[in-house]
């Protein structure tokens, strides 16, 4: 679990945490997460605080407030990424980070 951080003037707030259960993973976000709206707004698991370069596009985020989750492909191990990004693809900037403990 980890607790937002807006990153580059931008406000991101709230909780996510990473679940394993079995061969699947998912990241969620709780009731308390809000974050501002931007283009193209996406979820990134990513090894690096400040940047997704190495990480794993989870998908567009799907509401800009409360709770939600994003499934891990397959293919990606939960062990390698430390971080939740919220990330401007548009222009290529995150918006807030959330380090997992």
């Amino acid at each position: 679990t980890g607790t937002f951080m807006g990153a580059n003037g931008y406000n991101v707030q709230g909780t996510a945490t990473l679940l394993r259960v079995a061969d699947s993973a998912t990241v969620s976000f709780g009731s308390d997460f809000r974050t501002q709206n931007g283009p193209g707004l996406f979820v990134y698991l990513s090894p690096n605080a400040d940047n997704v370069s190495g990480g794993v596009n989870l998908g567009q985020i799907k509401t800009t407030t409360g709770e939600q989750s994003y499934a891990l492909p397959p293919n990606a191990n939960p062990e390698d990424f430390e971080h939740v990004i919220i990330y401007c693809q548009h222009f290529r900037v995150p918006f807030g980070t959330a380090n997992l403990q």
